[in-house]
């Protein structure tokens, strides 16, 4: 007698490489998946695609070689929030004075996420004042993101996003 194996949801996402609109689809309703939608439509107005990242319902979507943003969908019910959604601001210093002047630092501050280690014991952590803030982080995990956003913020993740284009095509 044979035994089957069960194939995982990671297994399975790697065999499939699911589209992130179809997982949205699939997960999500009413608010939350016309607001995934929006952001993913948005990004893709720049052609830019969402792909999947090779880690369990999670996709990226990279410009010029680096990831520019992610969206975390919780297709299996094994996650705290329905979905997540962020954009890497690594050329966060090309427009920071022009987020500060314009008075949305602070909304961006509560949204900032850090290095999720401890800073202290990583090896990247450094002192540092971002958008008037002073703090430690990790130099390779600022991301301004949230789970389960609302229209507001969805308009400040693709104001955000429009930034983080604008300064890699220069």
């Amino acid at each position: 007698m044979t035994k089957l194996k069960t194939e995982t949801l990671r297994q399975r996402q790697a065999r499939l490489k699911p589209s992130v609109e179809d997982a949205i689809r699939q997960t999500l309703n009413g608010e939350m998946r016309e607001n995934a939608l929006d952001f993913v439509a948005y990004v893709g107005e720049r052609n830019i695609s969402f792909r999947w990242a090779g880690i369990q319902n999670t996709w990226h979507a990279s410009f010029k070689g680096k990831r520019i943003g992610f969206i975390r969908v919780n297709t299996e019910g094994n996650e705290k929030h329905a979905w997540k959604v962020g954009v890497s601001l690594f050329n966060f210093r090309n427009y920071e004075i022009e987020i500060i002047q314009e008075g949305l630092h602070g909304k961006l501050d509560e949204n900032l996420s850090r290095c999720s280690c401890f800073p202290n014991k990583c090896g990247h952590a450094k002192n540092d004042v971002v958008f008037g803030k002073e703090f430690v982080r990790c130099w390779k995990c600022l991301n301004f993101g949230c789970a389960e956003p609302d229209k507001e913020l969805i308009n400040q993740l693709k104001y955000i996003f429009d930034k983080e284009y604008n300064a890699r095509i220069k």
